[in-house]
């Protein structure tokens, strides 16, 4: 396989507008967070490392939504709820995102990976995800 390029990014960078976040907000509290206003990515592999509570999935689901992504996880196709737990970062948070479309993407979140392996198994769109990324769309 050919070395990835940063052109080969599909998200380039993030912008956070604050100013459509409440004041009294729990994202404000959350240091790592509340200190960012824009990120620019540079590498086609970003590793977010941090303390346990220190904002790592918070940011990584608000950019999942923000891309289109089922905030509970799975395929931008899912569209189903069992309970509403992501932040209004996503409401905040602007995307710059390469001319690049993707093919195959999943979004794969542990507090409801249950819930995404049934509707997996209910819906076979597990099926037509695998057959997608096995034909070298990834």
């Amino acid at each position: 396989m050919a070395a990835l390029k940063k052109t080969d990014l599909y998200i380039k960078g993030l912008k956070i507008a604050w100013d459509e976040i409440d004041q009294y907000s729990y994202l404000r509290n959350i240091r790592t967070i509340a200190g960012i206003s824009s990120l620019t990515f540079h590498a086609p592999i970003t590793f977010f490392v941090g303390e346990n509570g220190s904002g790592k999935s918070t940011l990584l689901e608000a950019m999942a939504v923000a891309y289109g992504f089922n905030p509970e996880g799975g395929t931008v196709n899912y569209n189903f709820s069992t309970y509403d737990s992501h932040s209004e970062l996503c409401d905040a948070l602007t995307l710059s995102k390469s001319f690049q479309k993707v093919y195959c993407g999943y979004y794969l979140r542990a507090e409801s990976f249950y819930n995404v392996a049934t509707m997996e198994r209910r819906s076979k769109i597990g099926c037509r995800f695998e057959r997608v990324c096995n034909f070298g769309r990834w």
